[in-house]
Parts: structure tokens; C-alpha cells; sequence
């Protein structure tokens, strides 16, 4: 028996097309949690890692921010004694004399607070993509207050 008014073709017709509507309805969140999926999947081009060795060197400091800005001057860094610690000799344009320690991470370095010279200075550098350049922050303090600089280091 089909229902009033349809016959045997109509009503095949008609259940077939409510059978495609159906795997239509589940077909469509299907391929959005799929998605889901392969977004929250594992960066195609993950950040890279540096070690100690790949800071040491001759840099050119550009500070574009800060008391003294612009203003451009060559920084040396040197290794320390330890796996990631670093010396750097003329930051702030004080001169080659002026040396602060600092420890290498595997995508910048950290200036832990320290006072040479009579300046207390602390600071974070990070890398992007390439090595160079590195965006440097560093804050000094001569007494009268905290100055902050913002700065670029580049090869």
C-alpha cells in the first residue's frame, strides 16, 4: 500500500531523496569535526631552537625606543664559563668595558637584574623565525629611575 494520492514511482522517488537529505544531515558535521581535527593538529612550521653558540658574535644594536633613541652601535657576545651563559659587551652604548652576563635560551636570551657601572640593568631578547634579527627590552636604572629601551640586534 502508498499513501493517498502517490504511486508506486513517486513514492520510491520520494524515500530515496529523504534517504540522501538524511547522509546529507550527517555528512555535514562529520567533515566540520574533521576539521576540527586537522586544526588542532601539530604546527606545520614550528619555531626554531637555538643554542649558546648561535648568539656568539659581533651584533649591531639599533635601539628604536627608549631615553637615547635612535641610536646604533656594535654589541659583542661572548660565551661564559656555563652551557647557556653569555656575556654581552657594549649594550647601551656604554662602551665595550661595559659587560653583562646573561644565560642563552633556545629561542633568545634573559639579562638577569645586575648593576655595572652603577647601572642596574635586566632585559629579554627573542628570535623570531631566523636568528636575526633579535628583538632586545632592556630596562636601566642609573638611580633616577627605570628607563626602558627597545632595541634590535642583527647581523
Amino acid at each position: 500500500y502508498y499513501p493517498i494520492g502517490l504511486g508506486k514511482t513517486q513514492c520510491r522517488a520520494r524515500s530515496s531523496s529523504t534517504v540522501a537529505m538524511k547522509y546529507r544531515a550527517l555528512a555535514i558535521p562529520l567533515l566540520f569535526s574533521l576539521s576540527l581535527l586537522t586544526a588542532c593538529g601539530e604546527e606545520d612550521n614550528p619555531q626554531k631552537s637555538y643554542s649558546r653558540n648561535d648568539y656568539l658574535g659581533t651584533w649591531t644594536c639599533t635601539e628604536e625606543s627608549g631615553p637615547n633613541a635612535p641610536q646604533l652601535y656594535s654589541v659583542e657576545i661572548t660565551a661564559g664559563s656555563g652551557a647557556n651563559d653569555l656575556f654581552i659587551a657594549g649594550l647601551a652604548n656604554q662602551g665595550q668595558g661595559f659587560v653583562l652576563q646573561a644565560e642563552a635560551l633556545s629561542q633568545g636570551f634573559n639579562i638577569p637584574l645586575q648593576t655595572v657601572d652603577g647601572l642596574s640593568v635586566t632585559g629579554t631578547a627573542v628570535t623570531g623565525d631566523e636568528l636575526s634579527p633579535i628583538d632586545l627590552l632592556f630596562d636601566l636604572n642609573d638611580g633616577s629611575g627605570v628607563q626602558t629601551t627597545e632595541a634590535r640586534l642583527a647581523r
